[in-house]
């Protein structure tokens, strides 16, 4: 009798098959350069600074940074546009946020740096601004430098708060 049920079973059923795409899709790119080592997980480190020097200079020293590209190779890519992505200050757009429950009317300004006399640095917004440079054969570094910004509203309040702080921003490299 069992063997009739799976008889029956296995007559009267079907097999069905569908056909299914799969899409594959990407992009093969030169990059010019590598990034330097050393340019990957840096730390740019504040110290201590005094509330008092907020209310009166609005902004703390810059502390310098910089990014090192290696083996770049011009004949693919005379340029590259750096660009800094992170969370932004509500506060204050184009300045990144603090991640602190103690730190407020605070925020992280990163600029980049030139020999210029003229014009030595320039304020690159977060998430939407970039700093071009030009790339020479071989190695290449370019400086930046960030600082702590106060917001006006903290200014006008004196509301600029004391305690610890951190943040993480990630650097972009385009290749135009």
């Amino acid at each position: 009798m069992k063997f009739l049920a799976l008889l029956c079973l296995a007559l009267f059923s079907s097999t069905s098959w569908a056909t299914i795409d799969i899409n594959f899709h990407g992009e093969v790119v030169s990059e010019p350069c590598e990034v330097d080592i050393n340019s990957d997980g840096q730390s740019v480190d504040f110290g201590v600074t005094a509330i008092k020097t907020f209310y009166s200079a609005g902004r703390s020293d810059s502390k310098p940074f910089s990014i090192g590209l290696k083996n770049c190779d011009v004949s693919i890519s005379k340029t590259v546009l750096v660009s800094f992505i992170g969370a932004e200050d509500g506060d204050q757009k184009g300045y990144l946020s603090l991640k602190s429950a103690q730190v407020k009317g605070l925020a992280i300004g990163i600029e980049s740096v030139s020999s210029d006399v003229q014009n030595p640095s320039t304020l690159i917004p977060l998430n939407t601004g970039s700093a071009k440079f030009s790339l020479s054969q071989g190695a290449n570094s370019f400086k930046f430098a960030a600082f702590l910004q106060a917001s006006p509203k903290s200014i006008t309040d004196h509301s600029i708060t004391e305690g610890d702080f951190n943040t993480t921003a990630e650097f972009h490299l385009e290749y135009p």
